[in-house]
């Protein structure tokens, strides 16, 4: 079983989660989505932090 990619749930992609699915099947389709969900999370979290970023320049 492949190890998913834990250390680097932030730039986990499109690529890795689909790969976690194809490879073990329904018993990690729940694992593959909490770590979309977290690469989702991360990448509003950054975009909140250079809109904030930018209004501070301002």
């Amino acid at each position: 079983m492949r190890q998913p990619p834990y250390g680097n749930m932030d730039i986990a992609g499109v690529d890795e989660v689909a790969d976690l699915i194809i490879e073990e099947g329904n018993t990690s389709t729940r694992l593959a989505l909490n770590v979309l969900k977290v690469a989702i999370l991360d990448c509003k979290q950054l975009e909140g932090r250079i809109y904030n970023a930018k209004l501070e320049k301002k």
